[in-house]
């Protein structure tokens, strides 16, 4: 009966070494895997917040270049006032300029906003003058005695000996101002300011001679300050033809 009894407890402690193994052995695995879970889960997230990171730096550079790029527009809309203008080219007389994006070519400029050129080759350019004067430009050449200027003929000299009393004496001493060319070079020209008057606005007229015709670029109403910026943009960017 002893030996019976002897043979159950060796039995009864040997179960229990054995599942304490057991239960051991899978709270072990189980163990590792959670931890390996969590391993990989961490990896995870500091690749995410890697990631976010580098995605924050990207958006701040494109955020710098964009108000980079900003700054240049705004720079050069300041620096040139006659950006987004459209050009306009006479190919008889050869020279360009440019005008405003709103302006139409016409065939006359009986509307307002409005660019034309006649048969003749004549330009002019005119706003809106229902409450004012300005803008209005023309560049012309005639064939009259004034504008029959001799090759190799002093253009100032010319002038006060074929003109009449009245633009003779707006005429300045000597030259006092130049038309640029499209290569760079300039043109001696005269300009000639007459003032306002009860019967007339004040006006600018330059002259020049360009490829043996004279020209003429009269504007009108020149004395308020709006309208001396507009001829002074649409000067800027007048060019004789080389």
């Amino acid at each position: 009966m002893k030996k019976i009894w002897l043979i159950i407890l060796v039995a009864a402690v040997t179960l229990v070494i054995g599942g304490g193994g057991i239960a051991g052995s899978s709270y072990f695995y189980f163990n590792h895997k959670a931890a390996q879970k969590n391993a990989d889960l961490s990896k995870q997230v500091d690749d995410l917040t890697s990631q976010v990171k580098e995605l924050k730096k990207q958006i701040a550079a494109a955020k710098k270049d964009v108000e980079e790029a900003e700054k240049e527009t705004t720079k050069v809309a300041t620096l040139d006032p006659t950006a987004g203008w459209k050009t306009y080219t006479n190919k008889k007389y050869s020279y360009i300029f440019k005008y405003p994006p709103e302006y139409i070519l016409a065939k006359n400029n009986s509307k307002k906003n409005s660019l034309a050129e006649d048969a003749s080759g004549n330009v002019s350019l005119q706003g809106d003058l229902s409450k004012k004067g300005w803008p209005l430009i023309d560049i012309v050449h005639y064939n009259s005695d004034l504008f029959s200027i001799p090759t190799g003929a002093d253009l100032l000299t010319w002038l006060k000996n074929h003109t009449d009393t009245s633009l003779k004496n707006t005429l300045p001493n000597s030259y006092n101002y130049t038309i640029k060319t499209t290569s760079g070079k300039t043109i001696k020209a005269v300009k000639a300011y007459s003032s306002q008057s009860p019967q007339a606005y004040s006006r600018h007229e330059i002259y020049f001679v360009h490829r043996g015709k004279m020209l003429r670029i009269t504007m009108l109403d020149v004395t308020p300050s709006g309208a001396k910026n507009f001829y002074n943009n649409f000067l800027s960017t007048f060019r004789a033809i080389d």
